[in-house]
């Protein structure tokens, strides 16, 4: 496989050769697909175990459109850390 990088991308590349981290262009390209792989399934997670961005912005949806109700912090985010731990959990992250 043969790649065409522009100006800057080969300068990136070559500042990383010279910074000793990696010693040829494959290595780098190699991690810069490593992240990227990661990056895509991490988008896969977004969508489908509920943890990501989508999730964040359908409850903030949710609560512009409930009644509010009087603010209790000490209940309220309690509430919150048990969804989100019971959420990690399920989704085989271990909860802090």
């Amino acid at each position: 496989m043969n790649a065409t990088l522009s100006a800057p991308y080969r300068e990136l590349v070559s500042q990383l050769i010279a910074t000793g981290r990696y010693e040829t262009e494959g290595e780098v390209v190699r991690a810069g697909l490593r992240l990227l792989e990661e990056q895509e399934s991490l988008r896969w997670a977004d969508r489908h175990d509920g943890l990501g961005n989508a999730t964040l912005r359908e409850l903030i949806d949710e609560g512009d459109a409930a009644e509010y109700t009087d603010w209790n912090p000490d209940k309220d985010f309690a509430e919150a850390r048990a969804i989100l731990r019971a959420r990690l959990e399920q989704a085989g992250h271990k909860a802090a």
